[in-house]
């Protein structure tokens, strides 16, 4: 049977990775917590393991939202850096086209 203390590990784990933008351990973490709750499907869950799984649930889906909205801001940056680059580029020939007239 999984220890509590092991449940609770694994939910301040993802927590940390997702905080210090550490994405692959993220999905390491990610991909633990899919291996326990397999290994726990069907189980009887003592009160203890109950109020762990709850807070790595807890967890998961906060660190889940937080996650969607990092890269919601990080597809902002990436359409702002590519319109930029356009820009600079439309600027760049309009700047050559000026000097060869």
């Amino acid at each position: 049977m999984t220890n509590p203390q092991a449940i609770y590990h694994l939910a301040t784990a993802l927590r940390q990775a997702a905080s210090a933008h550490n994405w692959a351990q993220v999905i390491q973490v990610d991909q633990q917590i899919a291996t326990l709750l397999s290994d726990l499907q069907g189980a009887t869950l003592s009160p203890a393991q109950s109020k762990a799984i709850d807070v790595l649930q807890t967890t998961h889906r906060r660190v889940n939202t937080w996650c969607h909205q990092q890269s919601e801001v990080l597809r902002g940056k990436m359409e702002q850096t590519r319109n930029n680059r356009e820009r600079a580029a439309a600027y760049a020939t309009f700047m050559d086209e000026k000097d060869l007239g």
